[in-house]
């Protein structure tokens, strides 16, 4: 039966998204439950996609009942908007294709973030940043950036004007969930802050290593994270704080400054030094 939900999922997704056929909408979110979790994870993208920052304040998680109850909230959320729905929001441009590169002077002075098309030929760029470890663009000409050097993670508009920032120490990734919340990773630090254009923000997940050995890191679809540490292990962290797997990465070691990729399948893609 989840074989043929999936079938099932794979054409309501395709006439939602390609056809903008509407009234397939209310299908894609019963079959949240019902198909494998590498399908449901599909669903929910293609909500987020429609909703925006409008949606409901919930995510999906890998079991069952966490995916029945955002089943639950993603209907109600469709009853009451249907009607001011518009599918054109999968049209808008997205930063699908950019190359985005986190440039700073070695030896001193401010940094920039610069979006690259596939010519590459410079999109947009910000300037005048504090060593930025990473950027997310964000809908909206907006983008999520990870300032090393001020502590801080700030999102702004990509002509400069600054719309909020948080603190955490050293920040080497940041990111942004469809739901709206927002993640970071520091050099001893995990914290995730609940959506909203208005800091302080409240902290919705925190975790602390006292090592201060963290060189990059990414949080994964069910909400645990993968970190990688100075002495080359990749760490996996719970909901609740733990760590529940270790693995050495091999190689000659990581640079301190470093990048760890999740992949469609689960695996990792972890850039060693030389």
């Amino acid at each position: 039966k989840e074989a043929d939900n999936n079938i099932k999922l794979v054409i309501a997704l395709s006439l939602v998204n390609d056809a903008r056929d509407k009234e397939l909408v209310p299908e894609v979110i019963r079959l949240m439950p019902e198909v494998s979790g590498d399908q449901a994870w599909r669903t929910e993208e293609l909500l987020w996609r429609i909703a925006g920052e409008e949606g409901p304040p919930v995510s999906m998680g890998s079991d069952k009942p966490s995916r029945e109850k955002a089943r639950d909230e993603w209907k109600k959320w469709w009853e009451t908007n249907e009607k001011k729905v518009d599918l054109a929001k999968l049209d808008a441009e997205s930063s699908y294709g950019l190359t985005i590169v986190c440039e700073s002077p070695i030896r001193g002075g401010l940094g920039r973030v610069v979006a690259l098309s596939g010519d590459n030929k410079e999109r947009w760029s910000v300037k005048g940043l504090q060593w930025p470890m990473d950027a997310v663009p964000l809908p909206g000409k907006k983008v999520l950036i990870a300032e090393h050097n001020l502590n801080r993670i700030i999102e702004r508009e990509i002509d400069g004007k600054e719309i909020w920032n948080e603190r955490i120490n050293q920040p080497v990734n940041v990111g942004r969930l469809p739901n709206g919340v927002t993640w970071a990773v520091g050099r001893n630090q995990v914290i995730e802050w609940e959506r909203g254009d208005k800091a302080p923000h409240k902290q919705v997940f925190t975790f602390t290593r006292n090592e201060y050995d963290l060189v990059a890191g990414a949080r994964l679809k069910t909400g645990e994270y993968v970190l990688l540490t100075q002495n080359s292990q990749l760490l996996k962290l719970d909901r609740k704080g733990a760590i529940t797997k270790v693995h050495g990465v091999g190689g000659n070691g990581v640079n301190y400054y470093s990048t760890v990729d999740v992949l469609p399948s689960g695996k990792v893609l972890v850039t060693l030094m030389n």
